[in-house]
């Protein structure tokens, strides 16, 4: 069975969807109560636990019986882990060790992270940026992203955990939470429907890589 943690979420609830098309076993560990659109026809075919990382007995409860973990579950973006590292380190980091001690206890094949594709690196020394690029964060998201990374490898290393990091840009399409104040494109599309102006941060030039 896999567990999917932030399982109703954006990105979440596509992979929900395309590994119960494929007839695998799939529970979800969310603090929503109610499954996004998407997953509402699946209901019977996926468990539900509710909660979040960062209560121990949540997490042991959502890794009994579990081969393989993908980690999505991630309490802020960029602008409001800022505003507030330390409950960005709180309810991420921390939780995010309390889900990989559990693996360890429960025996877990493989650990799957999803990281973020630009805000590890900080100011690119070069376009496009290879993976091998040094990890230098310029915002509180990006260094939280780049200590789980850490950790992550860090379980390997002592415990012989298996993982993949997935380090994914901008993704964005249907279903996107536009109210999040993440993702331009869902944003800008929104405000084209109501016939409001586009915001424009900076001056302009920024550029940025886009996944659907």
């Amino acid at each position: 069975m896999i567990l999917v943690t932030g399982g109703t979420g954006f990105i979440g609830a596509y992979l929900v969807e395309h590994l119960i098309g494929m007839g695998k076993k799939v529970r979800i560990l969310t603090r929503n109560h109610d499954l996004p659109a998407k997953l509402k026809p699946f209901r019977q075919k996926v468990e539900l636990v509710l909660g979040d990382i960062t209560d121990v007995v949540t997490i042991k409860k959502a890794l009994k019986g579990i081969e393989f973990v993908v980690h999505l579950a991630w309490t802020t973006v960029p602008k409001n882990a800022t505003e507030n590292p330390v409950f960005d380190v709180q309810s991420n980091v921390i939780g995010t060790l309390h889900l990989l001690d559990q693996c360890l206890v429960e025996k877990v094949k493989k650990v799957i992270f999803i990281s973020s594709g630009g805000t590890v690196y900080g100011t690119p020394k070069q376009i496009p940026i290879p993976e091998n690029h040094d990890l230098m964060p310029i915002s509180a998201y990006g260094i939280s992203k780049v200590m789980v990374e850490k950790y992550i490898q860090l379980y390997h290393h002592l415990h012989d955990l298996d993982y993949t990091i997935f380090r994914v840009a901008n993704a964005f399409g249907d279903g996107q939470n536009i109210k999040s104040g993440q993702g331009v494109i869902g944003i800008w599309l929104e405000k084209a429907r109501n016939g409001e102006p586009l915001q424009v941060w900076g001056d302009g030039k920024d550029t940025r890589d886009y996944i659907h």
